[in-house]
């Protein structure tokens, strides 16, 4: 078999020509103080001459962030074409702090703010100004024979120029050539691309036919790349302006088969992004463009085919002409040389084994969740909780109405209880009966009309949403950091990004988080001065005043944390709480990198004796200084837990169920006495006669087991 060393110089990518022109502009820090929409700040950035250009953002901040989505967002706009992009904060980090590709030299840039935004800023660094190059070719007849096609299904992949396509997986995910992702040289993906220029230079699609890739999705060719072994799967963010995906947006794929047939002279089509000579017309140049052949060879999984290609094409689907039926990427050019161009075949078995393991927004996620009354904070132990979830299909997947089930978990095991059709896309979840003064942990799942399942957290079980189980609930204190408050910082040896009290407002692509956790504004964060500034040494410690815990009776501290560790080492973020003591604390939690904002709730009865002042503190360092740590705290609640008596026969373990999970607690009970009055005392008295005995409770307790019957 040859190996790509010896062909490399057939691997047909064409990378787009460009220069950086510093165009420095900053916003400086504004906001929209008003009651209506407004842009408060433009900008009009030239790179004279560029036959298209592309901004590289230095600093972006867009005011608070409501619902995962931030109240200011950036708009551009090409001079020539009046194409726009519309950008929130997460957007900008999806897209790595560039923007979409414009034709023409020059972009208005606006920042467009919703009522009292809060504080914004933009400042660009360069503009990626395009020239035009050429690629060589590899024509197998003497002619270029391909001609300009509209296949909706493929794509053009900048800034490294090979060709991508949408395939049948769950999530509509593309694939292209393992040698056009190694460089890191491919970021965009567009559809729909128009013809070139009369001169051959390439014509960009608005920025509606743009999207973002995921590097986290990325996987490709493992090791040295060889003919037969060159393969990359991949996904896209959502577009930023329509908020659509390629799939919703283009409506078609190819189709994946199980086998590739043996070689008979089975007709190929390869549709990609190849260059032109002058042979052909200019605006053919780096356009879509397809050809058919056949298929005349194959060595393992490297196919043969005599279609012509050029640079642009690598990446290509090769398909059964006349049908979705793919059977290769296409990788290698090679018919002046050796007689054939060549793919790699979708039966690769380290492609197949990526295509079983999807990572990033490859990950199947078929419906987007939204709760429209919110998630409760406190469920009552007695049962009856109810909130609503609203579900829309993604990808044009649809819900199977009667399929969703809420799991919960109180620390005794995963129990589940079915969710309710109310409407067409809305559901209502109604919590069981459960222990009090717990922490319930919860997700929903419902499946597709097709019947893959979705869950919500998307990665749960491993990660849940969570509410305190009681009948009611005391806040005793309360701290959403618009203010100090008695919250102070203590730095040891700490070079950068200490705790600090601030607004966050990036993209998250350095780690930090875009937003505060409870959407009032502010939290306490490890560096403000910039998205960038993360702890370097320490520890830095942030310390709370002590609160006076000691006339609760099941006392919580709750809180948010984000913790970001970007090379997964030893640092953690830890929290800890001191009772009567500036001195001694205890550990709580031991935090390594997690994904995104997560509320825990801290049991005071489980860690002391006698809960009185508590204080509590996080710590975070970077020692060695070798990653991005990035660390955030908000909303942290001091909280008293009421249970009113919910005693029902036989259910010595208080989860509301009568089942085989109440035999060992009453058991226990017969043993161990239980404390006169409680909740369990009264479930294991099931006769009533104020005392838990061997004579007198078993055999009612048998028959609430058995029938259901108690007194």
């Amino acid at each position: 078999m040859f190996c790509l060393s010896a062909l490399s110089a057939f691997g047909q990518t064409a990378p787009l020509s460009s220069v950086d022109v510093a165009t420095p502009f900053d916003s400086g820090w504004v906001e929209n103080a008003g009651d209506t929409t407004a842009v408060i700040w433009s900008q009009r950035i030239e790179a004279t001459g560029a036959s298209w250009i592309r901004l590289r953002f230095s600093d972006v901040r867009l005011g608070r962030v409501i619902g995962g989505e931030s109240l200011a967002w950036i708009r551009l706009t090409s001079v020539l074409d009046g194409h726009v992009q519309t950008m929130h904060a997460r957007h900008v980090g999806e897209w790595r702090s560039t923007s979409a590709y414009f034709n023409g030299d020059a972009v208005d840039l606006e920042i467009v703010a919703g009522p009292h935004s809060g504080p914004c800023r933009v400042a660009v660094e360069t503009t990626i100004a395009g020239t035009i190059t050429g690629t060589t070719r590899n024509i197998c007849s003497g002619t270029d024979d391909r001609v300009p096609s509209t296949d909706v299904r493929a794509a053009r992949i900048i800034p490294i120029g090979c060709t991508g396509w949408l395939i049948d997986d769950a999530n509509y995910c593309l694939l292209t050539a393992g040698h056009c992702v190694v460089s890191n040289n491919a970021d965009v993906v567009e559809f729909n691309v128009p013809p070139s220029t009369g001169t051959g230079n390439i014509v960009h699609p608005p920025p509606s036919d743009q999207y973002a890739i995921d590097p986290a999705s990325l996987q490709f060719t493992p090791g040295i790349i060889d003919v037969g072994e060159d393969w990359a799967y991949f996904g896209v963010f959502e577009n930023s302006t329509t908020l659509l995906t390629p799939y919703e947006a283009q409506g078609d794929r190819y189709s994946l088969p199980d086998s590739v047939p043996e070689p008979t002279g089975q007709i190929l089509r390869k549709t990609g992004f190849g260059s032109t000579d002058s042979t052909v017309p200019p605006s053919y140049n780096l356009a879509q463009k397809t050809l058919e052949g056949p298929f005349t060879d194959r060595l393992g999984t490297w196919l043969h085919y005599p279609i012509d290609s050029s640079g642009g094409d690598s990446g290509s689907p090769v398909f059964m002409d006349g049908t979705d039926i793919a059977y290769a990427i296409h990788t290698n050019g090679g018919c002046s040389q050796i007689g054939f161009n060549s793919g790699t075949s979708i039966e690769n078995a380290d492609l197949q084994t990526a295509l079983a393991n999807p990572i990033g927004v490859c990950t199947p996620r078929y419906f987007d969740y939204e709760y429209p009354n919110g998630r409760p904070s406190l469920v009552n132990s007695a049962g009856g909780t109810t909130t609503r979830v609203a579900i829309a299909g993604r990808n044009l997947y649809e819900v199977s109405p009667n399929s969703g089930i809420l799991h919960y978990d109180f620390g005794e095991g995963w129990l589940t209880s079915p969710i309710s059709f109310i409407a067409t896309g809305e559901w209502e979840i109604t919590f069981p009966p459960m222990p009090c003064a717990k922490t319930v942990n919860y997700y929903v799942t419902f499946e597709t009309t097709s019947g893959a399942t979705s869950n919500d957290p998307l990665n749960a079980p491993d990660a849940t949403y969570s509410a305190l189980t009681g009948s009611s609930m005391s806040i005793i204190a309360a701290y959403d950091f618009e203010t100090a408050t008695g919250w102070f910082v203590s730095n040891q040896d700490v070079q950068g990004g200490a705790w600090a009290r601030g607004f966050p407002s990036g993209t998250g692509l350095f780690g930090e988080p875009p937003s505060d956790f409870d959407g009032s504004g502010q939290c306490y964060l490890t560096g403000i001065t910039s998205q960038s500034d993360d702890v370097d040494g320490g520890p830095t410690r942030l310390w709370s005043p002590a609160i006076d815990m000691s006339a609760a009776v099941h006392p919580v501290v709750q809180y948010a944390r984000w913790f970001t560790n970007s090379n997964l080492d030893e640092d953690r973020l830890l929290v800890e709480l001191a009772n009567n003591s500036v001195v001694t604390f205890v550990q709580a939690e031991s935090v390594a990198d997690s994904d995104g904002w997560t509320q825990h709730n801290v049991h005071l009865n489980d860690l002391f004796a006698a809960p009185g002042m508590i204080r509590l503190r996080f710590s975070v360092a970077d020692n060695p200084n070798d990653s991005r740590t990035e660390a955030a705290v908000d909303a942290v609640l001091f909280l008293d837990i009421a249970c009113d008596s919910n005693c029902m026969k036989g259910d010595v373990n208080l989860d509301g169920l009568l089942d085989s999970r109440d035999v060992a607690p009453f058991a226990e009970a017969l043993l161990n006495p239980l404390a006169t009055g409680s909740d369990a005392f009264c479930a294991a008295d099931v006769n009533g006669d104020d005392a838990v005995s061997a004579a007198g409770d078993i055999s009612p307790f048998v028959t609430c087991l058995l029938d259901g019957t108690c007194p």
